[in-house]
């Protein structure tokens, strides 16, 4: 087995520090997301979540519930300040929210979307909860549902005009008023 190293760097220096080897080895990296302080990734072939807290530099491993049939089609997400696994297998979606401190305990199946009209191949993401409860589910390349878990109704939407591209990726803004930039030095 391979191993991964990781290199740190802080924001606003021009210098990086080691961590060393990390105690896995991810078969694939998609883009993290972030809540309650640390970055999560899924490795669907390992069935494993993993987190990354950098404020302290620890890499955790997180559980997932058991009762997920398969990761081949999963995504993580951010929905309602939680984090969020959604699953597609054949004819439907699964949605899952974890909330609480990471064990299997804390996982809720939120809902089942059965008759998407999606194929096999496709990958599905919940996007955003909107206030009067529909949650937003991208199905790529450019569709998305939006499902109403209360009242079982369902919209599908395109993002692409009709002109097929791989160039749209559709996401969640979420404002910060942190600024990337480093600090002006004090003086006195």
């Amino acid at each position: 087995m391979e191993e991964v190293k990781v290199d740190i760097q802080t924001i606003g220096t021009n210098s990086w520090r080691s961590m060393g080897k990390i105690p896995f080895f991810p078969t694939q990296l998609p883009l993290p997301i972030y809540v309650n302080g640390l970055y999560h990734w899924i490795d669907p072939k390992k069935y494993i979540i993993y987190s990354f807290n950098a404020e302290e530099e620890i890499f955790e491993q997180i559980q997932t519930p058991s009762r997920i049939k398969s990761f081949y089609s999963s995504n993580l997400g951010l929905l309602d300040g939680c984090l969020c696994i959604c699953m597609k297998y054949y004819n439907y979606i699964e949605l899952w929210v974890m909330s609480g401190d990471g064990d299997e305990k804390s996982w809720t199946k939120k809902f089942v979307l059965r008759n998407t009209g999606f194929g096999p191949g496709r990958t599905v993401e919940a996007l955003k909860c909107l206030e009067n409860g529909d949650v937003v589910i991208l199905c790529y390349p450019l569709q998305a549902i939006c499902y109403n878990p209360t009242t079982k109704s369902r919209k599908y939407m395109r993002f692409d005009n009709g002109k097929p591209s791989i160039r749209y990726r559709p996401f969640s803004y979420i404002p910060s008023l942190r600024s990337v930039l480093p600090l002006p030095a004090r003086s006195g």
